[in-house]
């Protein structure tokens, strides 16, 4: 607190009204309208938002704002320190490096992403809707969905679940959201064994609402399976999420991105120049978060499993000497194959990172609208519907059978171009 600063900002409205609580907007009654037989989703007009109302007053928006970019700040700044990246230990040469290193690449086009273009990548259009989500949630103070299909890796199998990258990304991010007046909704919906197919087919029950779709089943999943979740997630739900790729799904994705110009993006691979452990002796004097997640050539101790688990079973507890039930020597699924906790928990902060830059140029744009143009903010910096359905049309108008799903679907390739419906008992994770 003393050292990072704390959350600010209060609503004067109260203090000035005798305790009069402000105008909201009756978004019950919104979301029941529809303009051209589609749903609102909130997206009103200016005109629309009441009298006093939190997104009408721009000194409340200013200060918000304000508060809002200080909070990003620290919680980059905790991430930076925690991987050896701290400020106040840096030249300003070094700082330029770092934010270089743990930075967003974000380009119109790419080619050869890889540990020296930052620590994710997205395209310029793409940064720009994640942007527009953004925004859309905070003006409608409304839920924001980021869900995971994957396969065993993904699940997290061999950690505790708290520490797959899913639950990691959302103990960081969930606060930060709460500040900005949205709800979080983090789902780790991978399944080991399976990869994503028997989801996908029935996408709208099973993955539900979606902003931000993460994929993550490279291991169990090839060719046309890929395209299958890409087309069947961009169909399914109210909204049209963002795909990002864990690793090896980039293909499928840019496929999509250029056949029906989805918006995708995805985190890179590689060491993003953090100290490597070079010894047992070397390894205590790394922080916490670096021990035995990057060996130097020759040194094993990063694959070996007391190095690279932390899960237990049972953990000891002084009012009891001896757990109830038996318990299991080893704790299950701790294959070479699957990734430690330190290993996702990287990947958590790769998307933090992202989503912290897309919320600071949220704050960017939403400041600079609201100096030039007054409160409340313009529709045309938070509206989705228009660009979405666009997409989604694409979808539903595409030669299925000349797709790669329509290829795997030979039976019935209509599945490509049709949101899905289903019921399963098999729940995720397991």
């Amino acid at each position: 607190r003393n050292e990072y600063g704390y959350w600010k900002f209060k609503d004067s409205y109260p203090f000035k009204n005798k305790g009069k609580s402000r105008p909201v907007v009756d978004w019950a009654a919104i979301a029941a309208k529809t303009t051209n037989g589609n749903p609102l989703h909130g997206e009103i007009s200016k005109e629309d938002f009441p009298k006093e109302s939190w997104q009408t007053d721009s000194d409340y928006i200013t200060n918000f704002i304000t508060e809002a970019k200080a909070l990003l700040h620290r919680v980059r700044e905790g991430i930076y320190a925690e991987y050896g990246w701290a400020t106040s230990l840096l030249t300003s040469e070094q700082i330029d490096q770092r934010n270089v290193f743990l930075g967003v690449h974000i380009a119109s086009e790419m080619d050869g992403i890889g540990p020296d273009k930052g620590v994710a990548w997205i395209y310029k259009d793409s940064f720009d809707a994640l942007v527009k989500k953004l925004l859309n949630a905070m003006m409608t103070n409304d839920h924001f969905f980021v869900t995971l299909g994957g396969h065993s890796a993904a699940a997290g199998h061999g950690n505790n679940f708290f520490q797959s990258y899913m639950m990691q990304f959302h103990d960081v991010m969930e606060p930060v959201f709460d500040r900005l007046g949205m709800v979080l909704v983090t789902a780790n919906l991978a399944q080991g064994g399976m990869g994503t197919l028997q989801a996908v087919l029935a996408g709208v029950d099973v993955y539900g609402e979606k902003d931000f779709m993460v994929w993550d089943s490279s291991m169990t999943e090839k060719g046309p399976l890929q395209d299958v979740f890409g087309r069947m997630m961009l169909l399914s739900g109210h909204r049209v999420p963002i795909l990002f790729d864990i690793g090896g799904g980039k293909g499928f994705m840019d496929a999509l991105r250029k056949e029906v110009g989805a918006h995708v993006g995805g985190i890179t691979s590689g060491n993003p120049h953090l100290k490597e452990t070079e010894s047992l002796e070397q390894a205590v004097t790394l922080p916490h978060a670096l021990q035995h997640l990057f060996c130097k050539g020759g040194v094993p101790t990063c694959g070996q499993t007391q190095f690279k688990y932390n899960a237990s079973c049972w953990t000891d507890r002084v009012d009891v000497e001896t757990p109830p039930t038996a318990q299991n020597k080893g704790y299950g699924g701790q294959a070479k194959w699957h990734p430690g906790n330190r290993s996702h928990q990287l990947i958590g902060r790769r998307m933090t990172l992202l989503f912290l830059r897309a919320l600071d140029e949220a704050m960017n744009i939403w400041l600079k609208a609201t100096v030039s143009e007054g409160s409340p903010l313009d529709g045309k910096y938070w509206h989705l519907a228009e660009e979405e359905n666009k997409i989604r049309d694409a979808l539903k108008s595409a030669n299925a059978t000349a797709t790669p799903c329509g290829e795997l679907m030979k039976l019935t390739p209509r599945v490509c171009n049709t949101p899905m419906r289903g019921g399963t008992e098999w729940t995720p994770r397991y």
